[in-house]
């Protein structure tokens, strides 16, 4: 695996000196590089933010700055990168559901817990690396990675992939799109619409919300739609 890069952002010294020395004894254990940058404060954080990060160690209670405002803000420039929370409360950590973290850690931090959820993390990251498809489209081919789609839509024998940034207009059925996409927990919600479940904010009646878009779910897929997204979910936070 590549380097990782890790920034940490955590104003007690105790508690990042700590962290630092969790992640050389992961790092001498799992054989994994990391390349470690490390901020005491979110002002300066933000101010040299660049989109390299694999993984953000985020404090929550960062003085008077608020952790998860700081994950809200990186969450409009990078919706990729990974980041997991440590707190001296859980309570506040159920916050980081809306910003997509991937988990959350309580201080002190241990090294069998911090272990878990860094194995957790990298094979997140493993997966992206392969999570790369191509698109036929009318001009040739493109080449996009999964975790930036929000959801595929189509029309006749043709497909709008809807990205986070972006619309492609592709060729193909959405029947072979969901044969190839169901191991990356792509869900069908309709018989026109292929959903990323990691991608989804929330289930209301009969719509779920991906991204600025609520998607109709049909009333015969409603039970099995929900069920595979929670079921998604549940397996997501183990």
């Amino acid at each position: 695996m590549k380097k990782i890069i890790v920034g940490i952002v955590e104003d007690n010294k105790s508690d990042l000196l700590n962290l630092k020395n969790i992640l050389s004894l992961y790092s001498k254990e799992k054989e994994v590089v990391f390349d470690i940058v490390e901020f005491d404060n979110a002002i300066d954080f933000m101010k040299s933010y660049e989109c390299n990060y694999d993984i953000i160690l985020l404090d929550i209670e960062l003085g008077t700055s608020s952790g998860i405002d700081v994950a809200k803000a990186i969450r409009k420039i990078d919706e990729k990168v990974i980041i997991i929370f440590q707190t001296d409360f859980a309570k506040y950590a159920l916050n980081g559901y809306e910003v997509h973290a991937l988990d959350f850690m309580i201080k002190p931090i241990k090294y069998p817990s911090f272990s878990l959820k860094m194995d957790k993390a990298l094979s997140e990251i493993k997966n992206r690396c392969e999570g790369n498809f191509i698109i036929p489209t009318a001009d040739g081919i493109r080449k996009i990675d999964i975790s930036r789609v929000l959801y595929i839509e189509v029309f006749g024998h043709n497909l709008k992939f809807h990205l986070v940034d972006e619309i492609i207009d592709g060729r193909g059925s959405l029947k072979q799109m969901e044969k190839m996409l169901t191991k990356y927990h792509f869900l069908r919600c309709n018989n026109c619409f292929l959903v990323n479940a990691a991608r989804i904010k929330g289930i209301e009646k009969y719509e779920c919300v991906v991204g600025n878009d609520r998607i109709q779910i049909s009333h015969p897929k409603k039970k099995s739609f929900t069920e595979a997204f929670m079921k998604y979910l549940m397996n997501k936070e183990d």
